[in-house]
């Protein structure tokens, strides 16, 4: 499959599985939509094999300490399909799918997953170890390049 029948088989497939029409993707193909409390990114990756990744940041300003990531790697041990990672103080979920085999209701999983496990993740982890939470409703932090891009 070319990248333009990619996009167009992750965008059917996000429709079908949220019940809703209304998806548009920004310049660069991305989709943002918002679960719970955070905005959650789907992107196409292009490799081989094409794969669409869904991430969100759960927490900005975390700690880098020993703590910190002993809980992230607890959460991990807990997850099936998804991960959490902190990269320079910002803690994001993120799950991969590959495109051409993705199943009816699959993809809208993993945003749920995503979105729900960023939610509650980044909430725990800011209310012990202080920062902020991202927001639906407000523009994140600006930051150079997203993890993995």
């Amino acid at each position: 499959m070319n990248e333009t029948a990619l996009r167009a088989h992750v965008l059917r497939s996000l429709r079908r599985d949220l019940c809703t029409a209304l998806l548009v993707p920004d310049d660069d193909g991305d989709v943002t939509l918002p679960v719970g409390e955070v905005p959650v990114v789907v992107r196409l990756l292009t490799g081989s094999p094409a794969q669409v990744r869904v991430c969100s940041a759960a927490a900005f300003g975390l700690p880098s300490t020993v703590k910190v990531l002993r809980e992230v790697n607890d959460v991990n041990v807990g997850l099936s399909g998804a991960r959490c990672f902190l990269v320079d103080g910002t803690l994001y979920v993120a799950g991969e799918l590959e495109v051409v085999s993705v199943e009816p209701g699959e993809l809208g999983r993993l945003v749920l997953r995503v979105g729900t496990t960023a939610t509650r993740v980044g909430s725990l982890l800011v209310a012990v170890h202080g920062g902020t939470l991202p927001s639906v409703r407000e523009e994140e932090p600006a930051r150079e390049e997203e993890p993995g891009r």
